[in-house]
């Protein structure tokens, strides 16, 4: 009977120090994409994508901007309403240039978050197995690079 007793109690002990591996590793997994630091990366990259995407556009403005005050000159509109349209409508376009680039960094900002949450879900799954506890860090490391 002892040995039984024994046996059950090293079993219940390993099993115990696993779920215990488990727990700090799905911990280390949720503080590693939870933290601070990271959400300072979302917004850090938030603004590079915005400041490109605007950059984009404010180039594209200039050029736009000087081919319509050639297009006027060459057709007379220079002063007229027909110019001042064509500015309005110029300035609109740009408006919505900004709308678009603002959106499409928020769309690279939320692909980025859901690039994580798909491999935080999968390195929770594989800790939650029992697998690759002892990998995690090198994992986390290589799903956030």
């Amino acid at each position: 009977m002892g040995t039984n007793t024994s046996a059950a109690d090293a079993a219940t002990r390993a099993n115990a120090a696993t779920q215990a591996q488990i727990q700090q590793s799905v911990g280390a997994i949720n503080s590693a994409y939870n933290s601070p630091a990271r959400q300072a990366q979302y917004q850090q990259y938030g603004k590079s994508l915005n400041d490109f995407y605007t950059g984009q556009v404010n180039q594209q403005q200039a050029v736009n901007a000087r081919d319509l005050m050639f297009s006027n000159a060459r057709g007379g509109l220079t002063g007229g309403s027909a110019a001042s349209d064509n500015n309005v409508q110029l300035q609109q376009d740009y408006t919505k240039g900004l709308l678009q680039a603002s959106q499409q960094a928020q769309g690279g900002v939320s692909a980025l978050q859901n690039s994580d949450i798909a491999a935080k879900n999968q390195l929770t799954g594989l800790a939650e197995q029992g697998d690759y506890t002892g990998a995690m860090p090198t994992n986390i490391a290589a799903t956030q690079a």
